[in-house]
């Protein structure tokens, strides 16, 4: 089944996803148990906060569908020169081997997108609570280097406490491409990391 990787962009003003589309995948992480811990600092708390952080703000949102099924979403923000933070959510679905198929192939995508002639981005940096060691394997296996525990680095809101986490990093090095790379904004796109 081929895996895409499909953004949220503004096409002559109008969203490749609709807000109710946006909220739904909201739904889907609150649904499978997820929603707090992916956003365990806080940043977002609802699914209101989640469709403006997504569309309004500095994020690069991306949903990632294997056939007819949407089977996670990743989000790209906190850009710095050619670095970037990357998330990303597998929905219940997916869980096993398929999520880690779709969200290697998304993250491949997504580091070989081009800008300028040239590649948008050349590492990926991701926080995961060293204390969640199923996500940082997640995270291994789809491609990311996971060695450096960072103290008190993630303030959890829902405890209060500032937790040590792993730092997670992904480079094209780490990936083989066998497509061609995407532009970074394509098809007319009104927004990427520095819109």
């Amino acid at each position: 089944m081929e895996i895409q990787v499909l953004p949220y962009l503004r096409i002559d003003g109008i969203p490749t996803f609709r807000d109710s589309q946006m909220l739904a995948f909201y739904d889907k992480m609150e649904r499978d148990g997820v929603a707090g811990e992916v956003f365990c600092d806080g940043e977002i708390g609802s699914r209101d906060e989640f469709l403006i952080a997504m569309t309004q703000q500095r994020n690069m949102f991306y949903a990632v569908r294997s056939g007819d099924v949407f089977v996670g979403v990743a989000w790209l923000n906190n850009f710095y020169g050619k670095t970037a933070q990357a998330h990303f959510v597998c929905f219940s679905e997916a869980w096993g081997k398929k999520s880690v198929e779709a969200m290697r192939h998304a993250l491949n995508e997504l580091i070989h997108l081009r800008k300028d002639g040239g590649y948008a981005f050349d590492v990926f940096l991701g926080w995961v609570p060293s204390a969640n060691e199923r996500a940082i394997e997640f995270c291994r296996k789809c491609g990311g280097v996971a060695d450096t525990v960072v103290p008190h680095a993630i303030c959890d809101v829902r405890t209060g406490k500032s937790v040590d986490a792993v730092l997670v990093y992904y480079t094209r090095e780490e990936f083989r491409r066998s497509e061609h790379p995407r532009d970074l904004y394509g098809l007319g796109a009104t927004r990427g990391p520095n819109s």
